[in-house]
């Protein structure tokens, strides 16, 4: 494929990166509506389906973040064209980790001794860690390609 071809292709993938970060959203919203309910029973069944349907969505994020950022074909294409596609998928990943994170919060108080999970904190801190990078890394790139392009055309 030339690198024409793949811009145009890079169209689906920017539809499946809108799609990923909607699933994620709506199964955040899901997770708080169970969340402010009290319905966390890791027993029960709908619990086991819940976490297989998170895994789906996590790789369905993940996976076509890493396949547009390392393949050998799509390096091809300049990284300021794909970047903003591949920063979507990062961040519906890290949306779908926040679902994870109320469900452990839910279960470890559910839970008599609570020493089964990580305290609270430690979720939150690592979800602001790994937030707080995707936007640091998010804005550096920007910027190294705005100035980039200011030094190609004076």
């Amino acid at each position: 494929m030339n690198i024409e071809q793949m811009e145009q292709h890079l169209e689906k993938w920017k539809c499946a990166a809108y799609f990923s970060l909607g699933a994620s959203c709506a199964m955040l919203l899901a997770a708080l509506a169970d969340f402010i309910q009290g319905n966390q029973r890791p027993e029960t069944p709908q619990y086991l389906i819940w976490l297989g349907v998170w895994v789906v969505i996590e790789g369905l994020a993940v996976l076509p973040a890493v396949y547009l950022t390392l393949t050998r074909d799509w390096r091809k294409v300049p990284a300021f064209i794909r970047c903003n596609t591949i920063f979507v998928f990062l961040a519906a990943a890290w949306v779908a980790m926040i679902p994870l994170g109320l469900k452990i919060q839910a279960v470890m108080m559910s839970e008599p001794d609570g020493t089964v999970f990580p305290r609270f904190s430690d979720v939150v801190l690592f979800l602001l860690v790994v937030g707080s990078i995707l936007v640091v890394l998010f804005f550096r790139f920007r910027r190294e390609n705005v100035t980039g392009s200011e030094s190609l055309f004076p």
